[in-house]
């Protein structure tokens, strides 16, 4: 969206999220009506919604933006980095579940916790790789208020 919109394409995503979210709402309307899939159908729902948006921008994009940017290149650390980050989460939700369940139980309360202390291993691990692996640099920082002195901090090149 944000390649098609820098390249004078504004009203585009428009319509393609106009059609995500037609296939969204087809989708849901099948799938959650069948008494077998029910309301699994809605996350399914979803991810087609975004994978038909994300597809059709690549498509538009292929066509008429002059010079493309590398999705592959340029995605390729952060999806790396975000499946670290999710094995990390998934981890410590499984460990602190498995170790802690005896003490505090499964219910709403234990599992928040269990829940929590995912999320902040996940933030931690993302944050320390995209500083580690170079992802982010002084020039991302740039229009972040105080972004100069966070790369300062950082050693950001």
């Amino acid at each position: 969206t944000s390649v098609l919109q820098a390249n004078g394409h504004e009203r585009v995503p428009m319509l393609t999220y106009l059609a995500g979210g037609i296939v969204q709402l087809a989708l849901d309307y099948v799938l959650v009506g069948d008494a077998r899939i029910g309301i699994i159908g809605s996350p399914i729902g979803t991810l087609a919604c975004y994978a038909s948006i994300t597809v059709i921008n690549l498509v538009i994009i292929g066509m008429r933006v002059p010079e493309p940017a590398r999705v592959a290149r340029t995605a390729a650390k952060p999806l790396c980095i975000s499946a670290v980050m999710g094995v990390a989460a998934y981890s410590v939700y499984g460990l602190t579940r498995r170790a802690l369940s005896g003490a505090l139980g499964t219910g709403r309360s234990a599992e928040a916790l269990f829940l929590a202390a995912a999320v902040i291993v996940a933030v931690a691990v993302y944050a320390a790789l995209i500083i580690v692996t170079r992802t982010i640099t002084r020039e991302d920082l740039k229009y972040v208020p105080k972004g100069d002195s966070v790369a300062r901090f950082l050693r950001l090149p």
